[in-house]
């Protein structure tokens, strides 16, 4: 594996640049050599470019997510008091307890699973 600093100097070497220097500028004519583009190609002109629309996308992704999180808390959380004060009382068998449970993550995981649509 070459480094980018060896594969510059191999590349000076075959352009017959033998004097020049990786501290010295790069420029020929105003356009950079070929290994500095391949180098750094989010240097050139137009290459690193903010699609302000996939930024927008991504925040409301992240408040739909936040709010499903809470929506799965409070599921998981209401269930499992409920099931807490049934137990108190008497009322609630293990086995009740755990298939309440089982449908409780069920039911997060397909709530869960509404972020996957897609929305036009």
């Amino acid at each position: 594996v070459l480094f980018r600093s060896e594969l510059l100097r191999q590349h000076d070497v075959m352009r017959g640049d033998h004097g020049a220097g990786l501290d010295q500028p790069r420029h020929h004519g105003g356009r950079p050599r070929h290994a500095e583009v391949a180098a750094a190609p989010n240097l050139r002109p137009g290459g690193a470019q903010v699609d302000l629309k996939r930024v927008a996308e991504t925040v409301r992704l992240s408040k739909r997510t936040h709010a499903i999180l809470w929506q799965n808390i409070s599921l998981a959380l209401g269930i499992k008091s409920v099931f807490l004060v049934m137990a108190v009382f008497g009322t609630a068998t293990m086995w009740m307890a755990v298939f309440a449970d089982m449908g409780a993550s069920l039911l997060v995981v397909g709530n869960g699973l509404r972020l996957l649509r897609i929305n036009n």
